[in-house]
């Protein structure tokens, strides 16, 4: 909790480029459309790699946990920004951060989008609202031997159709590194991940 506050905080005092400089993304039907910064990476499509679930051209799109897909919904992504990781580079603790826009064919109503698909471990859930839209939020994560993941994902029902939005970041442990042979990835650097992020969330929209 503590360190949610400081990121919370610390995000207010971070002037970001991405704060005044903003481009725009609209999907290929022209259905939702939302603002990111150009520091982050868009995540393009390619071949498998050996260990990756999804095939993400980008190093920062890719994690050993799965990023922007669902695979517990079979979702299918529309949109996958990274935060840059060799931004982090000599900070090992950052593995990886990205905001996703997908779509859940086997959501077919109202109810079954806004409820948690039975795979994800969900640490809480609530209505709320993005950028003036109704949606449903939850808090997941997930845990593996070096590291883990955290993310909120947003369920929105649209035009009979159910969206899928989040803000995954992947941490790896740093528990088996010699001190002082790496930098600390800071409460300040978590701040700015989230910022950058959540300014996609923050803006986004349907068209139709």
């Amino acid at each position: 909790m503590k360190r949610f506050i400081a990121i919370c905080l610390g995000a207010l005092a971070i002037p970001l480029l991405a704060q005044t400089d903003r481009h725009t993304y609209t999907s290929a039907d022209g259905a939702v459309q939302f603002k990111y910064s150009p520091a982050l990476i868009h995540c393009t499509r390619g071949p498998v790699r050996p260990g990756a679930n999804v095939g993400w051209i980008e190093d920062s799109c890719l994690s050993q946990a799965d990023l922007c897909d669902d695979d517990a919904t079979k979702g299918t992504t529309i949109a996958c920004f990274a935060y840059p990781n060799d931004k982090f580079k000599d900070k090992p603790q950052f593995s990886a951060a990205v905001f996703f826009v997908g779509l859940v064919p086997v959501a077919k109503t109202q109810e079954t989008c806004l409820d948690a698909a039975q795979e994800w471990l969900v640490h809480d859930s609530r209505a709320t609202k993005i950028n003036g839209i109704s949606a449903r939020l939850f808090h997941t994560s997930d845990a593996w031997m070096s590291g883990g993941e955290s993310g909120e994902i947003y369920r929105v029902f649209h035009a009979d159709k159910c969206y899928e939005l989040g803000i995954q970041e992947v941490e790896t442990s740093t528990g088996g590194l010699d001190e002082g042979t790496f930098q600390e990835y800071t409460t300040q650097d978590a701040a700015e991940v989230d910022a950058t992020l959540r300014l996609c969330l923050d803006s986004f929209k349907f068209l139709k």
